[in-house]
């Protein structure tokens, strides 16, 4: 299962990944086409390939995530 968030925004905003366990192989496409920047942040200490957190600074810019059933991974 994918979802897409899509951010518009002309100010920054933060989108909150749901928890990773037990939603293995689920994947978000978060895409920055505003002017604002985008971070993407996670629940209960999860990391997103060992980060906390991570920003979409430029626009037009992706990023796709997925579960591993405790943690998201970028891919």
């Amino acid at each position: 299962m994918t979802g897409v968030q899509t951010c518009a925004l002309p100010i920054s905003t933060t989108f909150t990944l749901p928890t990773a366990a037990g939603n293995n192989g689920l994947s978000y496409i978060i895409t920055r086409v505003g002017t604002g920047a985008v971070s993407v942040a996670t629940v209960s200490s999860q990391t997103i390939s060992g980060l906390s957190s991570l920003s979409i600074t430029s626009q037009w810019s992706s990023v796709t995530v997925k579960s591993n059933g405790t943690n998201w991974i970028i891919f």
